[in-house]
């Protein structure tokens, strides 16, 4: 069993509970040197690049002086592969391959029937059949022209996606992920096939351009010489692709490590307060603040949790040796890592699960966790403006978008105990907390 097969609650038996009117929207924008095309501003930069752009950058709702401590912490393997899975480079490399494809139909089509091998073996006996290779080239070229094809479709697929003005149901996103692992599948089906047949075209042209003794060709040389040629350059490539797909594999126990290690600093951010890095006694005052405003709010917990144990829950779980002092927020990190262990998702969440819900238990009640009882858009919007900064509109659209509907305070927590257990970085139940407080990357844009 792993964290991906979590009881989630039916339809049937939810509750409408705490539906509280939603406030109006704030303005998650500012603007102190006129108008820009793009969102928010931060500041200007040098007079010759000013007068034209403006740096933009997401509202984050930390404290002035700390914005540093609010950054991209990917390490350079971590951004690179991320970035090349749905890059740029990778769109040039399938145009190329298409062209490729298309030179590869065209030469075998004016060449068809006129280029025949024949193998023998070393008593001069035919070892197979004669194999016309002008037809085998084209039957790579059309396997290529498709898998280009098939290629820009999911991308495109990948791009058309609008942005969903409600809740998907949760049968419509299971379809959805059905879906996209059926594409998934025949990427790998389609790059296995080109794989084997642009092996199986190398064992022809390769002796046939050397002349070995036990082969027998009648083939014009323009198309022999292409087609080596063509192969040669084919098998640097998909060695490259086939380097890169082994590092991937690779290092995937390690980007699980780094993954969840990025989250377990998003979390760590949550408590401390102030973001100096340190997580403080003053830390905890003011993070147990926050969770009083969120008990008041939400008007489940008519009375706050005992001082004694709130004391309690941050000297087991944050301070731990030192409890009554301050901690680094690289060793608590590392602390949790150790914590958790490396055995199987199923297994770390049921360690964390424990500290999780005594969490929530600052602002809610066991009877409100384990019921079936719905999160609201207003609830969802009203948690994260209070815990983590004011972008009420940021957290309107991760709530439509990554949260399926009906969608219970129960399914809430069980995806914080995955956000803080799971290190998979493409599993579903990983990612949904983690999207909403990611580092979020600013862009360049043109003043209007």
């Amino acid at each position: 069993m792993s964290e991906n097969d979590v009881t989630r609650n039916s339809p049937g038996e939810m509750e409408r509970h705490n539906n509280l009117p939603e406030s109006p929207p704030k303005n998650s924008s500012s603007s102190d040197a006129g108008p820009s095309i793009c969102g928010i501003r931060d500041r200007a930069t040098e007079q010759s690049f000013g007068d034209i752009f403006t740096i933009t950058q997401p509202q984050n709702g930390y404290p002035d002086g700390h914005q540093a401590y609010y950054k991209d912490d990917r390490n350079m393997l971590e951004f690179f592969f991320e970035w090349l899975e749905m890059s740029v480079l990778q769109l040039m490399f399938w145009i190329v391959v298409l062209a490729f494809s298309i030179r590869y139909i065209i030469y075998g089509s004016m060449y068809d029937g006129k280029c025949t091998v024949t193998k023998y073996d070393t008593t001069g006996k035919v070892s197979g059949k004669e194999v016309d290779v002008a037809v085998l080239m084209e039957i790579e070229g059309g396997v290529l022209c498709f898998t280009a094809f098939f290629e820009f479709s999911v991308r495109l697929y990948a791009c058309q996606k609008k942005p969903s003005t409600h809740q998907k149901a949760k049968i419509d996103l299971e379809e959805q992920k059905r879906f996209d692992r059926l594409l998934f599948g025949f990427q790998l089906v389609f790059r296995l096939i080109n794989i084997c047949l642009c092996i199986a075209g190398g064992t022809i042209i390769f002796p046939l351009h050397n002349q070995e003794m036990n082969t027998r060709s009648n083939c014009d040389s323009e198309f022999s010489d292409f087609y080596y040629k063509a192969k040669v350059g084919q098998f640097v490539v998909m060695l490259l692709y086939l380097v890169y797909f082994v590092l991937s594999c690779s290092l995937i126990l390690l980007r699980e490590k780094w993954f969840l290690r990025r989250k377990l600093r998003c979390w760590a951010n949550f408590l401390d307060a102030d973001r100096d890095g340190v997580i403080s006694q003053d830390d905890m005052k003011k993070t147990n603040e926050k969770l009083e405003k969120l008990r008041i709010s939400f008007g489940v917990r008519q009375r706050p949790l005992p001082a004694s144990d709130q004391k309690e829950w941050w000297n087991e779980n944050i301070f731990k040796q030192e409890a009554g002092r301050s901690i680094k927020v690289e060793d608590y990190v590392l602390s949790v890592e150790n914590y958790l262990g490396k055995g199987a998702a199923y297994d770390r969440a049921n360690r964390i699960r424990p500290v999780v819900k005594k969490w929530f238990h600052f602002f809610t009640t066991e009877e409100n966790i384990n019921g079936n009882f719905i999160m609201t858009e207003n609830d969802f919007v009203k948690f994260w403006t209070e815990l983590s900064g004011n972008d009420e509109q940021h957290y309107k659209r991760m709530f439509i978008k990554h949260f399926p509907s009906p969608f219970t305070k129960s399914d809430f927590v069980e995806d914080f105990v995955a956000f803080l257990s799971n290190p998979e970085y493409s599993n579903e139940f990983s990612n949904r907390v983690f999207k909403v407080v990611k580092y979020r990357l600013g862009g360049v844009c043109l003043k209007s």
